[in-house]
């Protein structure tokens, strides 16, 4: 899998003709190169949402999946400066979205359930921010995209807004997926979450701990690399780079990443060994 930070104009098929800013050469998104989608290797992108009719997009999405597991529709996706969406996209379309909200004086939407839990990390000095409103379509079955986008979803927290802890309210069903593919930990026993009207589990990611568990993924062997999304994250090398284009300073490159799926024959290094190389054939 290799990211290109490059320019790469299309109009999505679902996409009417829009001004120039939220398509063209002032989008902030990158390309995925060679990601594993099914049995195929295609071209990708993530992008932090900025237009009204990705958001519409991604919001048919959430409501399509949302509706689908029994939560209901009417889900909207919060647009303000403390609520950041991402999109995956496919042939133009969105097939995933994340939305990362950052703590502010107007709390977080974990607080109606976990309050007291997340006034505890701030009275320990931590800076919360939450994943919520994250829906994929089950077609695109791919754990190499998934990683992309929380791995990307990770930087900017990070690198944006100091986030020291990412918190996620979970269905009890879906507990084990994160524990197992994203090292989240359980805060605390299930509560009622009335928004959906099923019972919740609060989980916690401790952000420093994440690059520990990068290093430990791509160390192991077997089934076991397999495990964890984090086998599959972007090369730490690439983050600057990454962080730069999806924050608006454009960077002209494209890099491999960490993939058993690359076609090129470079070594699969591990993460503290990698070193980036320009790749030509790759255009920005």
């Amino acid at each position: 899998m290799y990211f290109s930070a490059g320019l790469h104009e299309y109009k999505p098929e679902w996409v009417p003709d829009l001004p120039s800013k939220e398509i063209g050469e002032n989008s902030r998104h990158i390309i995925l190169r060679n990601v594993k989608i099914g049995d195929d290797l295609r071209d990708v992108g993530i992008r932090v949402v900025e237009s009204k009719s990705r958001i519409e997009a991604a919001s048919d999405l959430l409501n399509d999946r949302y509706a689908w597991r029994g939560y209901g529709r009417g889900h909207k996706i919060i647009t303000d400066p403390y609520h950041i969406t991402f999109t995956a996209e496919l042939d133009g379309k969105v097939v995933g979205t994340i939305t990362l909200g950052v703590d502010s004086d107007n709390g977080l939407a974990s607080d109606r359930s976990f309050g007291d839990h997340n006034d505890d990390l701030r009275e320990r000095g931590a800076k919360i921010c939450e994943l919520k409103r994250f829906a994929f379509c089950p077609s695109v079955q791919s754990k190499e995209l998934k990683a992309a986008l929380f791995h990307i979803v990770f930087v900017y927290g990070s690198r944006t807004f100091g986030c020291t802890d990412l918190m996620i309210e979970v269905n009890e069903r879906h507990v084990r997926f994160y524990e197992a593919m994203l090292c989240f930990s359980r805060v605390g026993e299930s509560r009622h979450n009335s928004v959906i009207d099923r019972p919740v589990q609060l989980l916690r990611l401790e952000v420093a701990k994440i690059r520990d568990y990068i290093d430990q993924a791509s160390m192991a062997a077997g089934a076991d690399h397999k495990r964890s999304l984090y086998s599959f994250f972007l090369s730490p090398s690439d983050e600057a780079a990454i962080y730069r284009r999806l924050t608006g300073d454009h960077v002209d490159a494209a890099y491999p990443s960490r993939s058993d799926h690359a076609t090129d024959g470079w070594p699969h290094l591990p993460a503290w060994q990698y070193r980036p190389r320009k790749d030509t054939r790759w255009p920005a």
